[in-house]
């Protein structure tokens, strides 16, 4: 098997460092091993099926796996401790419970997949496998897509290391465009919606163009519904006048 080189995360000082690990274990030895490669029915817009990647490994020495197990929230941890997209696939598949769980914050996994940066393959299955976690609020109000646009410390991080990670953004912002369309509107507790959240953020100009064009097409959809259900109110009610026994049996 090829070799695979791992990070190990340390806390020192208030701050999480990440250091190469040594020793390898196999993740078949701790009683993972591959599962079925059924993707979910929502395709992230740069979705390409699973590869066949060697089986992912996790390293005795850094304790990964037992960290994963004695967190509570799996894949909660697994995000924030940055384990590559395979290795959260595969978690995911293989512990389906671990997507709704909630952690302290009030956050699924989505929730924390959206402020640290994690792939929108992932984000697609988090949001297809809970559908309802997409537009759950956490203890201060976020909704995923309000925690996608503040841009955390993980997410500056990974932004500016990862060459695909701004892409990635606004492939996680289509997912929820689709799939939770009211949270464009949202507020968190301080008042503040994605737009405001995102510019304060300094986020990518294309991000911030693309959000605000979803707003603009979901504010304008919203008129038209809103006017339609007007006019049908309105032609009802001169029924009901022309018609008072008819609008009465009715």
């Amino acid at each position: 098997m090829k070799d695979v080189v791992l990070l190990k995360a340390c806390r020192r000082n208030g701050m999480t460092k990440f250091n190469y690990a040594k020793d390898d274990t196999s993740i078949s030895s701790t009683g993972l091993s591959h599962v079925p490669k059924e993707e979910c029915d929502l395709k992230s817009p740069s979705h390409t099926p699973m590869s066949d990647d060697p089986t992912p490994t996790f390293t005795s020495e850094s304790a990964t796996f037992a960290t994963l197990l004695s967190s509570g929230c799996m894949l909660h941890t697994a995000i924030e401790l940055g384990l590559s997209d395979h290795v959260m696939m595969t978690l995911a598949k293989r512990f389906p419970i671990a997507l709704t769980q909630i952690d302290e914050y009030g956050r699924y996994p989505i929730h924390v997949a959206c402020a640290y940066g994690a792939s929108s393959r992932f984000a697609a299955l988090c949001v297809c496998s809970n559908p309802s976690s997409a537009v759950a609020k956490d203890i201060d109000n976020n909704t995923p897509l309000q925690l996608l646009c503040k841009c955390t410390w993980k997410g500056v991080w990974n932004r500016h290391f990862n060459p695909s990670a701004k892409k990635n953004m606004i492939d996680i912002l289509e997912i929820l465009y689709l799939k939770a369309p009211d949270t464009f509107f949202s507020e968190d507790s301080n008042g503040l919606g994605p737009i405001e959240q995102a510019i304060n953020s300094n986020l990518d100009l294309k991000f911030i163009v693309a959000l605000q064009e979803k707003i603009s097409h979901l504010s304008k959809t919203k008129a038209k519904m809103s006017a339609h259900r007007k006019s049908v109110a309105t032609r009802r009610e001169s029924a009901s006048m022309l018609f008072p026994h008819a609008a009465h049996e009715a």
